[in-house]
């Protein structure tokens, strides 16, 4: 499955999400899987906390404000 948006995630976030997930889970996370399981994360939170309008693109936007 591919992630719906690519964030730019820290260095410095991704050392603290890969730190608190093996606190939580018990298990050590590559940095290919921290940058994945946090970027899912953080699509699920824009998912669920920001409007759609964010995801849209700028031509998208402009022809909404001409109808």
């Amino acid at each position: 499955m591919r992630d719906f948006f690519i964030a730019m995630i820290s260095k410095e976030s991704l050392e603290k999400f890969k730190r608190l997930y093996k606190e939580r889970f018990k298990e050590e996370l590559s940095n290919d899987e921290t940058l994945r399981k946090a970027t899912r994360l953080l699509n699920l939170y824009r998912a669920v906390y920001c409007s759609p309008a964010s995801y849209q693109s700028k031509e998208q936007k402009e022809y909404d404000r001409r109808k």
